[in-house]
């Protein structure tokens, strides 16, 4: 084939994509959403600059620009009908076509591959809220490795698919939280202005009817759920992307504190007292733990967080277990979730650190060092860095937030498999926060001081027992005078 054929089968392909039999062009004056060659799309109000180029800012406040050879149509956004990928398509809206010039010609050859940021080109929220699909392939191998039945243990939510042997009713209200946490990360992506991007398939649960279940299933694939001092309550694993739980009422301390009082020369107010004491501490955790793994689960399939967090070096470690803890505050009458109080978490840091936790250079290594997660830049243990890390996030959520989002923008959408250095992770947060000295913290101290904790909204407690998370996501509860440990680990 000549050079010259070569150039008009390329220039054809093209043109055959630009054009259409409406050669009509008016330049775009409003709110449009803009499909590129690339399959992405990006939307907000478009101008023309001089160049020819178009200039978008997004809902986000960000600004895009796209060339014209980039573009494959024009919708005005009140005719656009459904977000892409959802699953309803309008008819209506008619798109904006244009004929290419002979210079626009050279440059599809000469320049092909040109695109705008694709970082700013994400999700809006009507597509993030629309039903997502079912794998269904995974599905059968869940429904395989669990012996469950596809007609009566599986139930389908908007976003999430379970597999559960639990009652029907357990399995309802479990599903009922996972989609509230879900919509909680949406409004929140939105408020931190990141381009939240939708996952491919519906999130995979396993809810198991007994903890006898759930640790068979465990063992198999490598965890330790029992143990050593402690218990795993619930625990989300990258590796398959999938979040484990059991009925809480079958564990085991749990089992053995309600089989102690049925006996009857028991005193029937301790009876009752004993029961009352379950019930609360098995609705909390049942909430607590699934809002805190599903938390990691649904940011490391919208791209807040590499899947890879827990085992990497280009996260720290305290910012995804820190914005995780934002969402698993269990509801009350102070509140739910996102925004509210973590008195459980404030009362384990002023217990252990009191208001003014760690030095500068304390600080320091645990924000930078991922190491220093392990034992609290050595000042206790992985249990005692979650504290530290929920009040830093939870400083920075109020009274930072723009610089909080900043940093969250820094750090999205950064790949599995990448490590950083320490000098780069402290960069990145001198870029968004300044300089961590003396003054920086005493904000953050002044903020800690003004924080008291609710006793009304503690955790019930079943004895002497405290529970805590491992730097993999795992929710432990350490037996009496027991730490907890990793599963696995």
């Amino acid at each position: 084939m000549t050079r010259e054929r070569y150039i008009l089968g390329l220039l054809a392909t093209f043109l055959s994509i630009l054009l259409t039999s409406s050669t009509s062009w008016a330049a775009p004056d409003g709110r449009y959403r803009i499909e590129l060659m690339n399959g992405k799309y990006v939307e907000g109000e478009v101008k023309e600059l001089p160049d020819g180029s178009y200039e978008v800012k997004t809902k986000y406040g960000a600004i895009v620009t796209v060339r014209k050879n980039e573009v494959r149509t024009m919708r005005a956004l009140e005719e656009a009908g459904t977000a892409p990928g959802s699953e309803v398509a309008s008819a209506g809206g008619t798109a904006l076509r244009r004929p290419i010039s002979d210079a626009e010609i050279e440059q599809l050859l000469a320049d092909i591959v040109a695109r705008p940021d694709e970082s700013l080109v994400g999700a809006d929220r009507s597509d993030m809220m629309a039903p997502l699909p079912l794998n269904e392939n995974s599905l059968q191998e869940m429904l395989r490795e669990a012996g469950a039945d596809r007609q009566k243990n599986v139930l389908e939510k908007d976003h999430f698919v379970m597999v559960y042997t639990a009652s029907e009713k357990a399995a309802q209200e479990l599903a009922a939280r996972l989609e509230a946490v879900y919509r909680w990360n949406v409004r929140f992506m939105e408020m931190m202005k990141l381009p939240a991007r939708r996952p491919a398939h519906k999130l995979e649960i396993y809810f198991f009817g007994t903890f006898k279940e759930y640790e068979a299933y465990s063992a198999n694939h490598g965890m330790t759920v029992s143990g050593g001092g402690g218990f795993a309550l619930g625990y989300y694993m990258p590796e398959i992307n999938r979040s484990h739980f059991f009925d809480m009422n079958t564990f085991p301390p749990v089992a053995q504190l309600a089989e102690s009082v049925k006996d009857k020369s028991v005193p029937w107010e301790r009876r009752q007292e004993v029961t009352n004491r379950i019930r609360r501490w098995v609705e909390y955790q049942n909430v607590e733990v699934i809002q805190h793994e599903i938390g990691h689960h649904i940011h490391f399939n919208i791209g807040l967080f590499p899947r890879d967090s827990f085992k990497g070096g280009n996260v720290p470690i305290w910012l995804v277990e820190g914005t995780t803890m934002m969402f698993e505050v269990p509801p009350s009458k102070a509140g739910a979730s996102l925004g509210t109080l973590n008195d459980n978490r404030l009362d384990h840091l002023l217990k252990k650190f009191g208001k003014r936790p760690l030095s500068v250079a304390e600080w320091k290594l645990f924000l930078i060092d991922n190491t220093a997660w392990h034992n609290a830049a050595g000042r206790g243990n992985t249990y005692d860095s979650y504290q530290l890390a929920w009040s830093m996030v939870y400083y920075l959520w109020k009274e930072r937030r723009d610089q909080y989002a900043k940093y969250l923008q820094t750090v999205f959408g950064r790949e599995p498999g990448v490590t950083m250095t320490n000098t780069e992770r402290e960069k990145d947060f001198e870029d968004a926060f300044g300089r961590l000295d003396e003054k920086w913290l005493e904000g953050y101290y002044q903020f800690l001081s003004t924080l008291h904790v609710r006793q009304s909204l503690l955790p019930p407690e079943l004895g002497s027992s405290s529970g805590h998370r491992d730097a993999g996501g795992q929710r432990q509860q350490g037996g009496k005078g027991g730490g907890g440990r990793r599963p696995g680990g």
